[in-house]
């Protein structure tokens, strides 16, 4: 378990600024597929954006009302902003926490079914957006 924690407590600010520049991006044209498979692929990401949401509030908060700590390999330790164990709050927190690994489980493969869709099969350069987005959205 504290590998666990020290390395979701490393990745937190990586998959926090990945769900942050989702709404930061202008979002891409779909791709010339069926309307369907758009739908498919447009609530695979949001919902991976929430499980990862999900994943980083109420993993620290489970440690937390547990009690704990987060330590960091050793590094890093971030103390529980609470003063006690809180039962209540310590379980919705880890039922939340298995939901999102749960979501994750199931809708990661699918977007990386899609991806390889798109580089094996469409060659429509969806691929290549992927690893390079697009700008940064300008105010107006």
């Amino acid at each position: 378990m504290g590998l666990h924690i020290a390395l979701g407590g490393t990745l937190f600010a990586f998959f926090a600024a990945r769900i942050a520049l989702y709404f930061a991006q202008v979002q891409p044209e779909k791709p010339a597929q069926a309307g369907w498979l758009n739908a498919l692929a447009g609530w695979t990401q949001r919902l991976l954006l929430l499980a990862l949401l999900i994943q980083i509030v109420s993993g620290p908060l489970a440690v937390w009302s547990g009690g704990r700590a987060i330590n960091i390999f050793d590094v890093v330790s971030l103390p529980s902003p609470f003063a006690e164990r809180h039962d209540g709050v310590h379980e919705a927190a880890e039922v939340a926490h298995a939901v999102g690994r749960l979501l994750i489980l199931v809708l990661l493969p699918l977007h990386v079914l899609g991806a390889l869709k798109h580089l094996m099969l469409n060659r429509d350069g969806v691929f290549t957006r992927i690893l390079w987005p697009s700008r940064l959205k300008t105010p107006a």
